[in-house]
């Protein structure tokens, strides 16, 4: 051991054995000196922010005891132990503001553990709707932790006090909040059943921003479920209140969700243009976790449009943004686009390495949607390696995920996909049928440009396994 090491040592277990030498009166007492004279070093006393009850769009004005936020309800916490009624009161009070600027910074820094730790201190100082609402950030917290079991126990208890207090603007927050849990763990209807109870509710109190970003909410759903008409219906009287509201944030984030419409419907020009708008948008008002998404969407423009250099670019930009801001369900989605670039560049191992890395993050988020894509990506690639056992299994699994989160669009290529594989088998039979029946689901959501090329995929395949493509296509591809 070097010798500074032994001192650092010894002298913190001194520290801590003279600290509990101090009878509790007395420490409680030192802790009340260090809250006062630390307050006033960082410029007095922090100004009461808003009531979390009342003000749900917050923002707070800097002041110099955020730097101690944290400290300072800390040392409040320990004082009020032994302190008499009336100074107990007084600092249970600055407990409250401090913790509250605590849990805001943190948010803020992207410090997501700390925020729901600090959020959680605080609704146990609450009482009704302000201590739902404390549980309800708390909650949104975990969910932007990739904590998605505790973040559903929060705001499941943050919906039930709200309902117990009768505030429905509260109860119309906690039921987007938790639609997006649902949502982002692969439970679709109980997402789009929290999103229209959300709606309905944001109505009845007249918050157009509520009701704008319930509507883009649940156009997501629309989109992943493959209806996609009425999602751009959703989206579009989104951005209508978001321009009405003046709400720049919000129209940079629909501007994003049009685009990825846009993409989906095959008009990746269109695409580019929304997705650059959001960026800029993004950008103009801080706004960091989703300027991160927006690079992940067009790098997915530009490799959809064969500009694979600037793809990859894009993606690697978007991983820095999302790794700085803690945002780990799109850093594994962000992540599996960037398999897809190595393995369209021909850099097979590559390409492995990392769908396993982000089918890894899929699984340590609960993003069950994209573990799907995911275990079926693999399996494609398996395919171009020969490795057909492989290909053939993570095809299955990643069917049978793709019906149980409602993903039609993935369900119908991965279909395909497999009968192309099927016919490098020798099993034409079998890969007719999954030819009929993913042609099918394809044709009813509409994505016929996707059909054309699982076809030439099919051709392609017959070509390699010598086998006739009228064994294979017939019937499959008849209107």
């Amino acid at each position: 051991m070097h010798a500074e090491d032994a001192y650092l040592f010894s002298h913190t277990v001194l520290r801590d054995a003279a600290y509990q030498m101090q009878l509790p009166g007395e420490r409680a007492a030192l802790h009340e000196i260090a809250f006062f004279e630390m307050e006033n070093a960082f410029g007095g006393p922090a100004p009461e922010p808003a009531s979390l009850g009342e003000a749900r769009q917050r923002s707070l004005d800097s002041h110099p005891t955020d730097a101690v936020a944290l400290d300072l309800a800390e040392h409040a916490r320990l004082a009020m132990e032994q302190a008499a009624t009336q100074r107990a009161g007084m600092l249970r009070a600055r407990r409250i503001i401090y913790l509250q600027r605590a849990a805001e910074g943190a948010h803020g820094q992207f410090q997501n553990q700390r925020c729901a730790m600090t959020w959680e201190s605080l609704s146990e100082l609450l009482e009704g709707r302000e201590a739902a609402e404390a549980l309800r950030l708390a909650g949104e917290a975990r969910r932007l932790n990739a904590e998605p079991t505790r973040a559903e126990v929060l705001l499941k208890g943050a919906l039930q006090v709200f309902r117990e207090s009768g505030d429905q603007h509260g109860e119309a927050y906690a039921r987007s909040s938790l639609g997006i849990v649902y949502r982002e763990t692969g439970r679709i209807a109980e997402a789009e059943r929290e999103y229209l109870r959300a709606l309905k509710l944001f109505g009845a109190v007249r918050d157009r921003l509520g009701e704008s970003m319930a509507k883009g909410n649940l156009g997501n759903v629309y989109q992943g479920s493959g209806r996609l008409m009425e999602a751009e219906q959703c989206h579009h009287a989104a951005l209508d209140l978001n321009h009405m509201a003046g709400d720049r944030l919000r129209v940079g984030v629909t501007l994003g969700n049009l685009g990825t419409l846009s993409l989906e419907r095959g008009m990746p020009t269109e695409a580019e243009r929304l997705f650059t708008d959001a960026l800029e948008i993004h950008r103009e008002v801080g706004n960091r976790r989703s300027e991160g998404i927006a690079l992940c969407n067009l790098a997915l423009v530009c490799q959809e449009t064969s500009r694979l250099a600037e793809a990859e670019n894009y993606s690697e930009q978007a991983l820095v943004v999302l790794r700085e801001v803690g945002n780990r369900f799109s850093e594994g989605i962000a992540m599996g686009n960037l398999a897809l670039i190595y393995r369209d560049t021909g850099r097979l191992d590559f390409s492995e390495r990392t769908l396993l890395r982000a089918l890894a993050i899929h699984r340590e988020v609960a993003n069950r949607r994209f573990e799907g894509i995911a275990v079926g990506n693999l399996a494609s690639l398996y395919q171009d390696m020969g490795r057909l056992e492989e290909a053939e299994s993570g095809y299955e699994d990643a069917i049978s995920i793709h019906r149980e989160v409602r993903n039609l669009r993935f369900e119908g290529t991965t279909l395909c996909e497999q009968a192309s594989l099927r016919v490098l088998s020798g099993d034409p039979a079998l890969a007719k049928d999954g030819l009929r029946a993913g042609i099918a689901i394809l044709r009813s959501i509409g994505d016929l440009k996707e059909i054309d090329l699982q076809v030439a995929a099919v051709h392609k395949a017959c070509a390699k396994a010598g086998m006739k493509p009228d064994a294979v296509l017939e019937e499959a591809t008849a209107c």
